[in-house]
């Protein structure tokens, strides 16, 4: 196919879906990426991950009734989580068997003995079991002479109430006993049921949904594998990794390798691991026998400290036009979004989560209101291009018609905030060169807007103002002008990635993240000197010596222009002072 024919069939293709209300595009560029994949589910443990819509666990348990098991490891909690077709959702964790205490056992695949059970787990002191047909309870213990015995077989998938003879734990009675594999405990004080599973310890029965981002192991039972068609559209770019283990879905694009993968989880990365390969960040690169990743992959990402990680799925967000707009400027808009999302994936491995977020091109600013309901839009519409909400980034239609779609464009900044929030939501105490600075600087890495720098314009910025950076850093000129050279400054000693890496450190302190998460946001001090290796107040001192040197070098030891005071002194009746 000819490149035009291929530009003619990309803007058709972006057109249906700009019509139809949502921007979705292929996840590779230049091939439309399947919807499902088929899974084969084999006898044991199978590690997957789920990246489509929320699927409840019992619609599964459903469709494979060999699933016997489907869990989870929850670094949150520091505890398994599982879904078990005959274990309650929402069940407690069952830990310790007392002599107090009767617990309900459930026999395996195989039946066995209660005289069996006794040579396997001594601490077993008594087992009955009621007798649905006699309506009487049978029972057996080793104090019991043989003619009290009246309990001998125990059925494969029966149940059966056992003591113990002193304390021990559920895990314990699995190891001696593996004829028993499941323990449930009644609390009349929580008036819920707690269960304990072989292998899982700590474990909870909450696991009721896969989500997106999740890796899971499902248990499959029996001697064939099935064959499983499911959803690999992902819902969701943005996965919270929390210090330790964590089970994750990839949902990026396909044919990604996972030293890529990996730059785009930063510093707090200790390994990636799929089944018994390791990639370990002391690598420089990763073993030859790893396969090129996959979406729906399921990864054990181990980090040393919490931090978000924007994948990049090549998913576009929604895109909305209140108040109507031209075909051509939507096909515009279109490959603008789609350019900025391929770029920020090809420089930096991450893209901005696209289902959290919509793109609105308003044509007035009473089309804007009517759409989104914010009456403090009308303000903002006098007094900016373009801005940010936490839920989507608004553009002034006629500021955008008119704008050089060669010169970055007002899009691409507000995309850069966004994904600010994917990284960190809190700002708290952020310098505005820190914010606004960064959100051009990272923009002119992208490889369409590489030429947008030059040393001419930075060393014409740099001289405009000959104060200290410090004292200027929270002016429109020094975030706009002097920040992105700062950070270009800043990224020459540490490497690119570390700009982004300052937006990881901040850390995560909104909404229910509070509750879950292990470290506090970092102020900003911290987390600019675990990013940059120095810390703010070292670094104005040496980037106004650089600015300095710089100046100088160039033969612009003098500002190009100073400041000059223009208007008309008056009275306190407003009349003009005389001769002024």
């Amino acid at each position: 196919m000819s490149p035009a024919s291929r530009l003619t069939l990309g803007l058709l293709f972006a057109a249906l879906l700009l019509a139809a209300g949502t921007a979705l595009a292929s996840a590779d560029e230049n091939t439309d990426h399947p919807e499902t994949v088929t899974t084969t589910l084999h006898p044991g443990d199978n590690f997957i991950g789920w990246v489509a819509e929320p699927k409840p666990v019992a619609d599964l348990f459903a469709e494979f009734p060999q699933i016997e098991l489907i869990y989870t490891w929850d670094p949150a909690w520091q505890q398994y989580r599982y879904a078990h077709p005959d274990v309650d959702p929402g069940s407690g964790t069952l830990d310790m068997l007392t002599p107090e205490t009767p617990v309900t056992i459930r026999i395996g695949d195989e039946a066995t003995s209660a005289q069996e059970l006794f040579d396997a787990e001594p601490r077993i002191r008594f087992i009955y079991r009621w007798d649905a047909i006699e309506h009487r309870w049978r029972a057996a213990s080793p104090a019991f002479s043989p003619q009290l015995q009246s309990l001998n077989t125990l059925p494969a998938g029966s149940t059966a109430l056992i003591r113990v003879g002193r304390d021990t734990t559920a895990q314990e009675l699995f190891e001696s006993a593996p004829q028993i594999d499941l323990i449930s405990r009644y609390d009349e004080t929580q008036n819920r049921t707690r269960y304990a599973i072989p292998g899982l310890e700590p474990a909870v029965g909450n696991l009721t949904t896969l989500t997106p981002g999740m890796g899971v192991k499902l248990l499959l039972s029996g001697e064939e594998p099935v064959q499983w068609q499911r959803s690999i559209v992902p819902a969701r770019g943005l996965v919270e990794l929390r210090r330790g283990d964590n089970w994750v879905a990839w949902a990026g694009r396909d044919n990604w390798s996972i030293a890529d993968a990996a730059r785009g989880i930063g510093k707090a990365l200790e390994s990636i691991r799929i089944g018994d390969l390791v990639y370990n960040v002391q690598e420089l690169e990763a073993d030859e026998t790893w396969h090129a990743l996959k979406r729906g992959d399921a990864l054990r990402v181990s980090v040393s400290r919490d931090a978000n990680w924007p994948q990049p799925t090549g998913l576009l967000p929604k895109i909305v036009f209140p108040g109507g707009a031209p075909q051509w400027l939507k096909e515009r808009l279109f490959e603008d979004v789609r350019s900025i999302v391929d770029n920020y994936a090809t420089a930096f491995a991450v893209e901005a989560d696209s289902t959290a977020f919509t793109v609105v091109v308003a044509k007035d600013v009473n089309a804007l209101v009517d759409y989104n309901g914010r009456e403090a839009d009308r303000e903002r519409w006098e007094n900016n291009r373009a801005w940010a909400h936490p839920d989507s980034i608004v553009l002034k239609q006629g500021e955008w018609e008119r704008g050089n779609p060669e010169s970055g464009g007002p899009t691409w900044h507000e995309y850069a905030h966004v994904l600010q929030s994917d990284f960190s939501p809190h700002w708290g105490g952020t310098p505005f060169w820190l914010i606004e600075g960064w959100a051009n600087w990272i923009n002119e890495q992208t490889p369409r807007w590489a030429h947008l720098t030059s040393d001419d314009r930075q060393i014409s910025d740099l001289s405009t103002f000959p104060q200290p950076f410090k004292t200027m850093e929270r002016t429109r000129y020094g975030a706009y002008n002097i920040g992105p050279i700062a950070l270009d400054f800043l990224t020459q000693r540490e490497g690119t990635d570390a700009a982004i890496e300052f937006w990881r450190a901040l850390g995560h302190n909104t909404g229910e993240a509070v509750a879950l998460w292990h470290n506090p946001a970092r102020s900003w001090h911290s987390a600019f000197e675990l990013a940059f290796g120095v810390s703010p107040d070292d670094f104005y001192v040496i980037f106004d010596q650089w600015r300095k040197e710089q100046v100088a070098a160039y033969g612009w030891d003098t500002p190009k222009w100073k400041p000059t005071i223009v208007g008309v002194l008056r009275e306190a009746d407003g009349l003009p002072l005389s001769g002024k």
